[in-house]
């Protein structure tokens, strides 16, 4: 392809074979599915995007045969296209890579790119060299030409040996080659071998976990009470009985039904996090969350709105009555054109969450988000990293002790200075912290390249967070968040705003690592203290999405960047005034 020399085809190549290699030979698990794995890419995709009320994925399929896959994806998940809107974009496979056309055709504005080929060698180097080019436009690329932001790249293989390792962003190297595979690619599939229960649909097995059958068990019995109200209500209402002839004890549930159950059940982790809340493991737990009318509203929206996708996806149809032989339903329709009878349904599976997790020996609990933000290591700002980390102990401590009935977690970008102090803060203190990357995971490295074992702590920091989250690059692409000559660049230190935009936004406590001092650059951590005090991120830096609180005012906390001298550490750590 134009615009790409013999060394960026050789670095493609090498680290597609380098990826191969890490995988065992073994028997493929689907032998008589090949030709259909692009449906499993696709369904998987819209499975991960835990679809909320309102938006819609936007998945464009890259393939060397469109017209197989398409037809293949019209007769298997007909209903997909009610779920997701899915574009096919034909990709030959090139050994040089996406070219400056390929590129030029991809959609603006994607969910995710979904990488069919084939070939798992062609696979592979067609994921890392799109995954670049959403982070660099390729070479020769027209500077008018919108740059297409780095949603994730998803391609799937058939074998799971090596998979983890690859996922946690770290890659084998030896003193010929340095690779990682990237986060923004995302590997799925291969963990068939864990399957021991229902094959009747490869593309959609069940993974037998017990918690979840708990779960899934109690869900069942949440919709058979949920009926049973639903007709009472149908009969004072509306003056009709509701047929409740659907209903069934587990026991002799069609495997369908239960497999609805379970999906029900993940998705408690999504109405969990819709509400500001999290799900944490407590066995002997029997308090109780209680939900407002708003937010129970809210999720029996989401309940009804996942139901439809999971029964699209499996081929079902609307139709005036229920015939489920031929795979129709009534209730196919938007979530506000039901009855208050059928929706009475979704709401009992609403309010008893907390009984059907309690079921898994789980528990959901109302979240208490922390943020760091604070000083780099850099000239002229150094820190005390001993005394740092003491204080930002000993500030999660305390907060742990004033919130005991919620669950913490710490939200930090992982820069090098007070952001990686407070991870590993937290990691003592047993709170689990979600990375919130500025930058792409490649680009992120060289902040630790200059410190002696900089890279080993970089990638344990985020192999030990619980969820790493990579921000879109917005304010320009690879070459403009490189540092130039003089170690500066303003398009990364608007990258770092955005972090800290969406830390500020999120927080309910903002620890600052902060000598008082004005920024010196765009977005310091003056800036986000004053975000957050003011109750007011401004909106190219807030990063709205479904999940996103309203803004609110935020308990600062101020923590010196080193000891005073003579001073006893008790005044060291005080409270920003408001």
């Amino acid at each position: 392809g134009p615009g790409h020399g013999t060394g960026y085809q050789d670095q493609i190549i090498i680290e597609a074979k380098d990826f191969l290699t890490a995988i065992a030979e073994k028997r493929a698990i689907w032998p008589t599915f090949r030709d259909g794995l692009a449906v499993a890419h696709v369904v998987e995709a819209v499975r991960q995007s835990r679809p909320g009320a309102t938006e819609r994925m936007k998945i464009t399929v890259l393939t060397d045969d469109v017209e197989t896959h398409h037809k293949q994806l019209l007769a298997w998940r007909p209903g997909l296209f009610q779920c997701a809107d899915v574009t096919f974009q034909d990709l030959p496979f090139h050994r040089t890579g996406v070219s400056n056309s390929d590129y030029s055709r991809l959609p603006l504005g994607g969910t995710a790119h979904v990488v069919c080929h084939d070939d798992p060698t062609a696979a592979a180097a067609t994921a890392l060299s799109l995954r670049r080019l959403l982070l660099m436009k390729p070479p020769g690329t027209d500077q008018a030409e919108a740059r297409r932001l780095n949603a994730p790249v998803m391609v799937r293989f058939d074998e799971p040996t090596g998979i983890g390792q690859l996922l946690s962003g770290v890659q084998g190297t030896d003193e010929h080659h340095d690779s990682s595979w990237p986060d923004g690619v995302e590997v799925f599939g291969g963990y068939d071998e864990m399957l021991v229960e229902d094959m009747r649909d490869p593309l959609e097995p069940t993974v037998i976990d017990t918690a979840r059958e708990a779960i899934a068990r109690h869900i069942h019995i949440s919709y058979q009470m949920g009926l049973t109200k639903a007709a009472k209500v149908s009969q004072a209402e509306e003056g009709t009985p509701l047929n409740t002839s659907a209903e069934r004890s587990w026991r002799v549930l069609a495997p369908e039904f239960r497999d609805s159950c379970r999906h029900a059940a993940d998705h408690l982790w999504t109405k969990a996090r819709s509400v500001g809340a999290r799900i944490v493991y407590q066995p002997h737990d029997d308090r109780s969350l209680t939900l407002e009318a708003p937010a129970i509203s809210r999720l029996t929206a989401m309940e009804h709105q996942r139901w439809m996708h999971e029964r699209f996806l499996a081929g079902w149809t609307y139709a005036e009555k229920r015939v489920d032989a031929a795979k129709q339903h009534p209730l196919l329709k938007p979530h506000a054109e039901l009855s208050e009878s059928v929706r009475a349904i979704d709401k009992a599976l609403v309010e008893r969450m907390d009984g059907a997790l309690h079921a898994g020996r789980l528990a959901i609990r109302k979240e208490y988000v922390i943020g760091i933000t604070g000083h780099r290591q850099v000239r002229g700002r150094s820190i005390d990293p001993v005394f740092v980390r003491q204080r930002l102990e000993a500030e999660m401590t305390k907060l742990k002790q004033t919130h005991p009935d919620r669950a913490l977690c710490l939200l930090t970008p992982l820069a090098t200075g007070a952001d990686s102090l407070a991870a590993e803060a937290a990691m003592a203190c047993d709170i689990p912290y979600t990375a919130v990357l500025p930058l792409p995971f490649e680009a992120s490295r060289p902040d630790y390249e200059g410190d002696e074992g900089g890279i080993e702590k970089f990638l344990t920091l985020v192999a030990g967070a619980e969820r790493v989250i990579e921000l879109p690059l917005i304010f320009g692409d690879l070459a403009d968040v490189a540092h130039d000559a003089s170690g500066h660049s303003e398009a990364r230190d608007r990258q770092y705003a955005l972090a800290g935009g969406y830390i500020a936004r999120r927080c309910q406590t903002l620890l600052a690592i902060w000598d008082g001092l004005p920024p010196r650059g765009f977005g310091g951590t003056a800036t986000i203290v004053g975000w957050a005090k003011d109750a007011h991120v401004p909106e190219e830096f807030a990063l709205s999405t479904l999940f996103t609180p309203p803004q609110k005012r935020v308990d600062v906390r101020v923590i010196e960047p080193e000891a005073a001298p003579n001073a006893d550490g008790s005044a060291l750590t005080h409270q920003a005034s408001e």
